[in-house]
């Protein structure tokens, strides 16, 4: 005679952690992002004509928002505090670009070496320079450049305080910055960017002379910007992406 034997697939206590509760806020987040999306769709002018903001939608990742921070706050001091407080952060600044500096700080402090700071880093040079206090970023820039073991945000920090710098015109801090990126990681993506803004700090400020090049015309002869020296001229730069 055969035995049945039964078994009762249940949850064994501790299974879930932050990290699935994290996971869990990150679905509600991204369907919060695709519903915000179609409505500022809906509402796009055309022509290039300006956004009439009061016909902005009701913004559901605030809400989801709201949940990681009480998530970063739960989580802090275990194994994926770091984490789920980096990825928030990553959410955070094109969401809540203005509360971006307090999350920011936070995770400089607490998560110096939490590699989501690699990426976030490449973005902070713009939330930085758009805020009121962009002397607040670079401070906290320049305080995990130093408690950072990880050299690629060591680097990404440097980086970002000479950019908020140059934003601010502060040009000798700014330049002198990039030459610390070129020293530190001279085959690095962001030194070929520092030698990029050097040149820019030292050639194409207002008031300075335009540098020398040549181009060719539409019927395909060279012209110089220098032989046009004493003339109006009006150089027009452009790019599509």
């Amino acid at each position: 005679m055969g035995m049945l034997l039964i078994l009762a697939l249940t949850p064994r206590p501790g299974l879930a952690g932050p990290r699935d509760d994290y996971a869990a806020l990150e679905a509600e987040m991204e369907t919060a992002q695709v519903e915000f999306d179609k409505a500022m769709e809906a509402i796009m002018p055309k022509d290039d004509a300006k956004l009439d903001e009061s016909k902005l939608p009701p913004d559901g990742r605030v809400a989801v928002l709201k949940k990681m921070d009480a998530l970063v706050a739960s989580s802090a001091g275990t194994p994926d505090g770091g984490f789920i407080a980096g990825q928030t952060l990553l959410w955070s600044l094109g969401i809540e670009p203005k509360n971006a500096l307090t999350r920011f700080d936070n995770v400089a402090k607490k998560y110096p070496d939490e590699l989501a700071l690699i990426d976030i880093l490449m973005d902070v040079p713009f939330v930085a320079s758009e805020s009121e206090t962009p002397e607040n970023w670079i401070k906290t820039l320049e305080t995990l450049s130093k408690s950072a073991k990880e050299k690629d945000i060591q680097l990404g920090a440097v980086f970002a305080v000479a950019r908020v710098q140059l934003d601010a015109k502060k040009l000798p801090e700014a330049r002198s910055g990039f030459e610390r990126v070129r020293k530190m990681s001279p085959d690095s993506e962001q030194a070929r960017q520092a030698k990029g803004y050097i040149f820019e700090i030292e050639n194409l400020q207002i008031g300075m002379p335009a540098p020398d090049f040549v181009a060719k015309t539409l019927d395909g002869k060279e012209i110089s910007l220098k032989s046009l020296r004493g003339k109006t001229v009006l150089l027009n730069f452009w790019a599509t992406w």
